[in-house]
């Protein structure tokens, strides 16, 4: 006889992770994952609450799909967004997800991002007189 203890709310955790300036990476359980076996076997929904400011959530699959606020993904296929920085000179992005699945919901989950700048600026000569 096996018991199942089903948490009051969703283990969801969100860790921060580094692109490069205009680059992309994938959203992996290493960004965003459901620390419970039990939970992770049930269709868990994920809602974007706050957009990216200076990127984009995209699917990795053709037609590329920008994952926008208030629309809501299953788990699986959050694992097949890509961050997309825009290419800004910008060092810091961000969005905002919450995890739901019946009556159960998880905290609010702010995923911080580090923007590596990259020197992709034009050289321009300067005449001095």
């Amino acid at each position: 006889l096996g018991v199942t203890v089903i948490p009051q709310f969703i283990p969801l955790e969100g860790h921060p992770f580094s692109v490069r300036e205009g680059e992309l990476v994938p959203i992996t359980t290493d960004i965003l994952m459901v620390n419970n076996t039990y939970l992770n076997r049930q269709p868990l929904n994920i809602q974007l609450l706050q957009a990216p400011q200076h990127g984009q959530l995209l699917s990795s699959s053709a037609p590329m799909k920008e994952f926008q606020t208030g629309q809501v993904l299953t788990l699986s296929d959050v694992y097949d967004l890509q961050y997309q920085h825009d290419d800004s000179d910008t060092l810091l992005d961000s969005f905002v997800v919450r995890c739901t699945w019946l009556d159960l919901n998880s905290e609010n989950i702010s995923i911080t991002i580090s923007i590596t700048p990259v020197n992709d600026k034009l050289p321009t000569q300067v005449h001095f007189t």
